[in-house]
């Protein structure tokens, strides 16, 4: 009896890990891995490719430009995939289609066939796995810490992105460039296990957490209300808001942010 009541005494003084900062914690690696090879690792791939298959800088470019100006678009039809079938799902088959391009990078011979798969494989994988996804399932586990999990995600996409490049340099230096994105579809692959384990497809509530991770309050339990409506409690004690995507649309805010992201 009293070793049952001190394991009971040690569990309420060390309280589990809320969930949600694991899916911090891995949705930040796996993004870290996606957007820091093509954003830092492409620019050790600039030059091999434009040499290889004779294109100008100017065309070599292009292809990022490409992915970079579709994710402005693709965004909000991202987020109704994400109402609709949960954001595990759509990180998977993100990644999914990430790698496959990445893959397909080692059979490119061509400017259009360049375009296409990087630009616009590539491209789409990353932008609806690992941008408006990520992010959404973060605003839906966090509301007074949101903005301290969303800097952690990305403060290790940029830890992560500076020590790949490095790392993808040697890769093409010893392998070559396609090779190198052969690999690369490997490493992003074996994110797919992690998302699959970690991401939840629901908020917080439907599997018993309050956002944050807060404590629920004894009052509430009283009172026979569910999860759900103590949730929505504690949302609005924060003056959260909730917008369907045509009244997001109707906003100023939501084109300046769409006009900011494609600039970037």
């Amino acid at each position: 009896m009293r070793s049952d009541r001190i394991m009971i005494q040690e569990e309420k003084s060390c309280p589990k890990l809320f969930w949600g900062w694991w899916i911090v914690l891995v949705t930040g690696i796996v993004s870290g891995l996606g957007v820091g090879f093509n954003n830092y690792g492409f620019s050790a791939l600039f030059k091999p490719i434009a040499s290889e298959l004779g294109f100008t800088r100017a065309a070599t470019s292009v292809a990022a430009g490409i992915g970079r100006l579709e994710g402005g678009f693709d965004a909000p039809i991202t987020g109704w995939f994400v109402d609709r079938f949960g954001p595990r799902w759509v990180m998977i088959v993100g990644i999914a289609v990430m790698s496959l391009g990445l893959a397909l990078m080692n059979f490119i011979s061509s400017l259009w066939t360049y375009y296409l798969v990087w630009g616009l494989i590539v491209g789409i994988g990353l932008n609806v796995s690992l941008t408006v996804t990520v992010d959404k399932t973060l605003t839906n586990w966090f509301v007074k810490k949101r903005g301290l999990a969303v800097g952690i995600k990305f403060a290790l996409i940029g830890l992560i992105g500076v020590l790949i490049l490095p790392v993808v340099t040697w890769l093409c230096v010893t392998y070559g460039w396609r090779f190198t994105c052969l690999i690369w579809a490997a490493v992003m692959l074996l994110g797919i296990p992690l998302v699959g384990f970690f991401v939840r497809q629901k908020r917080p509530e439907y599997y018993g957490y309050l956002p944050d991770g807060a404590q629920v309050d004894p009052a509430s339990e009283e009172g026979g209300k569910t999860m759900i409506d103590r949730g929505i409690e504690y949302a609005s004690s924060f003056q959260e808001k909730e917008f369907t995507l045509r009244q997001a649309m109707r906003t100023s805010a939501y084109w300046l942010l769409v006009l900011i992201y494609d600039a970037i």
